[in-house]
């Protein structure tokens, strides 16, 4: 393993009692996507009800196969209803405290076992991870190597304008929460 530039340990930890409880409620109201494998903590504001705002912009937001701009991630700054009170909003709080750029799309993110992401490049020049379960048989893969988000409920940083992906080479489901960023 080569600990890279691309990818950083940052000195903030999370409950991850909490957030693991608090995903068991939020997966029994609104399971991941059936197609993206992700569920929305922030949404565009286009929608009222809590189901509709958990899986506004999900997936990407770049078609690459015809190399087209679906959308930014400054259109989803809006605080999903559900979150508010719950342990989430403390989490995007301090994740917005240590932000040096605003935050676009907050999204837990399922890669299940024996799956990976196409290699690929995103528009936004960083984004956090905070790895909600995981194990040692998960990757970031950078032009750089590979890195482990090896600790439950720590704050990472992906430099995700570089070439990368992610790898689940386990047996068991892969969640992180991420949290995408923009350029003012």
């Amino acid at each position: 393993m080569t600990d890279t530039l691309d990818v950083q340990k940052l000195d903030i930890q999370f409950d991850t009692v909490k957030l693991k409880r608090e995903l068991e409620l939020l997966y029994r109201q609104y399971p991941f996507h059936k197609d993206a494998n992700q569920i929305a903590l922030s949404h565009s504001g286009k929608f009222d009800t809590v189901k509709e705002q958990m899986y506004d912009g999900v997936g990407s937001l770049y078609d690459r196969q015809n190399n087209v701009e679906l959308d930014q991630e400054e259109n989803y700054t809006h605080i999903s209803s559900y979150v508010k009170g719950r342990y989430w909003e403390e989490v995007i709080t301090q994740v917005q405290e240590v932000s040096a750029l605003p935050l676009g799309r907050i999204r837990l993110m399922l890669l299940k076992p024996k799956t990976c992401y196409s290699w690929h490049r995103d528009n936004d020049a960083v984004r956090y991870h905070i790895p909600i379960s995981t194990n040692p048989n998960n990757f970031i893969a950078t032009e750089k190597g590979l890195y482990r988000m090896e600790e439950e409920g720590r704050l990472y940083t992906l430099v995700s304008s570089v070439w990368h992906t992610a790898l689940n080479a386990s047996f068991k489901p892969r969640v992180h929460l991420v949290f995408s960023t923009y350029n003012k």
